[in-house]
């Protein structure tokens, strides 16, 4: 099969796409906002505190950890869902075009590999479950914050006692994420 110029400039243009998408997706990283954070500010408060100090450390380390994952999956759960709409959108509208620029065997064979790629993209999200992902993520952010507000209205009092706070959130975001209801 002989691929016309006007698809192989097609291709080139969606693997360009998709390589600025993956490095703007990965630069977000250092750029996920939760630096200036009320909260974070808050925590860095109780520096040189002790026990506190560090529970307060614990805390804020894992709530920028959860809100940077949960932004990240985010990012990948939406983006599959666009990207797979405007794939299929695409496949459709390339069959209905009138136009020469390619032959109708090309508009077909070019129409079913976005078809393709589109319901791949659905496949691989809906067995990744990208969403349970970010909701368990972003669940577990909220919890976390609430327990830094709790943390920070006690002004570090009983320190210690909020590890187990931190830990039961994680645990659950994990039991969430792998689909368990039970502790094992």
């Amino acid at each position: 099969m002989r691929i016309s110029l006007w698809l192989r400039g097609a291709i080139v243009a969606a693997a360009l796409l998709s390589i600025v998408g993956i490095w703007l997706w990965l630069g977000a990283e250092h750029r996920a906002g939760v630096d200036d954070d009320v909260v974070v500010k808050a925590l860095d408060g109780f520096k040189d505190r002790g026990a506190a100090a560090e529970v307060a450390a614990n805390i804020k380390d894992n709530y920028i950890a959860t809100r940077k994952t949960s932004k990240n999956w985010s990012i990948a759960s939406w983006s599959w869902t666009v990207l797979a709409s405007a794939l299929s959108l695409f496949s459709a509208f390339i069959l209905k075009l009138e136009s020469k620029l390619m032959s109708e065997s090309a508009k077909k064979d070019f129409a079913a590999l976005l078809a393709v790629l589109a319901t791949l993209l659905i496949q691989v999200g809906t067995a990744l479950d990208f969403k349970a992902l970010w909701v368990a993520n972003r669940l577990a952010s909220a919890e976390i914050e609430a327990i830094a507000y709790q943390f920070l209205r006690t002004d570090g009092a009983d320190p210690k006692e909020f590890y187990d706070n931190v830990g039961q959130t994680l645990h659950r975001k994990n039991q969430a994420i792998v689909g368990k209801s039970q502790t094992p």
